[in-house]
C-alpha cells in the first residue's frame, strides 16, 4: 500500500534521526529532505533540503537558518529531483572542506557544517 512505502522510505531519516538523537547536543538545527519525519525523530529544529543543485543558493539556505547538521538519505527511488546525494555533491565540491562527515548509516549520511562558514 501507498502509506507502508511511505514508512518504509522514511527508514533513512529514522536511522539518521536517531543517531543524531543519541550523540548531538538537543536543539541544533538540522537539514533534511524530510523535515518533518526528521523533528519528530531527532527532536530538533529542522529545515527542508530542497531539491537544488545550485550550491550557493542552498549555502545561502544553510547560513540564513544557521544549519549545524545535513542529512543526506539514499532513497531509491527518490520522490524530488535532483537527488540529496546531487545536490549535496555539488555543495561539497563548490564548499570544499565546510563538510564533515559525522555518521554514515546503510543508506544515509550525517554530515557536520563547519561554523566558519559564518564568517565567510
Amino acid at each position: 500500500s501507498d502509506w507502508s512505502s511511505d514508512v518504509c522510505s522514511s527508514d533513512l531519516e529514522l536511522e539518521a534521526s536517531d543517531w543524531i538523537r543519541t550523540h548531538e547536543p538537543p536543539n541544533v538545527v538540522l537539514m533534511a529532505r524530510e523535515p518533518e519525519f526528521v523533528f519528530h525523530y531527532a527532536h530538533d529544529p529542522t529545515v527542508w533540503f530542497p531539491p537544488i543543485s545550485d550550491a550557493k543558493v542552498l549555502m545561502d539556505g544553510i547560513r540564513r537558518y544557521h544549519v549545524e547538521f545535513v542529512v543526506v538519505a539514499r532513497h531509491q527511488p527518490s520522490y524530488w529531483l535532483p537527488t540529496e546525494v546531487y545536490c549535496f555533491q555539488a555543495l561539497e565540491q563548490d564548499y570544499p572542506g565546510v563538510f564533515h562527515l559525522r555518521h554514515r548509516g546503510p543508506d544515509d549520511s550525517v554530515y557536520e557544517v563547519e561554523s566558519a562558514i559564518e564568517k565567510n
